[in-house]
């Protein structure tokens, strides 16, 4: 790995996980005495605060935890791809109905607990109409890398 690159990696996750301990740390102290803060507010949950302090202190403070890394790992990973990728959060594209009514297909099965088969992708055919006008949409995504240097064009 190039050195640049090497530090450049470093200094993402250094900096992020800095960020995230400092903000944690300070968002929740300052909720302290604040009723309406992420762990006060678990007391005023009957259900929550029936289950007892230990149950509160992880409903509130660790699963707050756990999403926040979450996110900040998820940050972490986008911040080194762009080193090598593109990297955007959206996906313009278009799918046909029919194409649809077949993915609805394989996560139904899936639901089902019925694994999917290798025939069940093999018959699935990619087509172009020559007018995509009405079937264009975006897709929200988190993870959309992409880079132009090892795109093999036909």
């Amino acid at each position: 790995m190039e050195k640049i690159k090497k530090k450049a990696i470093e200094e993402i996750i250094d900096s992020s996980i800095k960020s995230f301990a400092e903000g944690f740390e300070v968002r929740h102290i300052s909720e302290i005495h604040n009723p309406e803060g992420v762990i006060n507010s678990k007391k005023n949950n009957i259900f929550i605060a029936e289950l007892g302090t230990e149950f509160m202190f992880y409903s509130a403070f660790v699963r707050s935890f756990d999403s926040s890394f979450g996110n900040v790992l998820e940050s972490i990973g986008n911040s080194i791809a762009k080193l090598s990728y593109e990297v955007n959060g959206r996906i313009d594209s278009f799918i046909l109905p029919q194409q649809s009514q077949h993915i609805d297909f394989l996560i139904e099965s899936y639901n089902n607990h019925t694994n999917p088969q290798i025939s069940d992708y093999e018959n699935f055919n990619w087509v172009r109409p020559r007018d995509i006008t009405s079937y264009v949409t975006t897709h929200e995504t988190d993870n959309y890398f992409f880079s132009p240097e090892k795109m093999n064009i036909i």
